[in-house]
């Protein structure tokens, strides 16, 4: 049984909703970029990823060429998010 890539896409909608309206507050301020990093870069993943399964629905070359951009575009936003994280938590530590 396969998912159809819109439901795909609404799952991701959901997530980057809830992403986007509830995230966790920081404990202490941040340097700007990675307050807005850690604020919107995950919601941005999967409003990223929606896209690109909905861009999926078509069938055409080059729409799944387009899929794939925006996949990486997920991909790449996902590790400045994951990195920001990690710097965050490396320096809350006072390592």
């Amino acid at each position: 049984m396969s998912v159809p890539s819109s439901a795909w896409g609404g799952l991701c909608l959901l997530i980057a909703c809830i992403y986007l309206l509830k995230w966790p507050h920081p404990r202490r301020p941040l340097s700007s970029w990675r307050r807005a990093v850690l604020r919107w870069a995950h919601g941005a993943v999967w409003l990223v990823l929606a896209a690109s399964f909905f861009v999926r629905t078509t069938d055409s070359t080059e729409a799944a060429e387009l899929a794939n951009g925006l996949a990486m575009v997920g991909a790449a936003l996902y590790v400045t998010f994951v990195v920001a994280l990690a710097v965050d938590r490396f320096r809350s530590t006072g390592s």
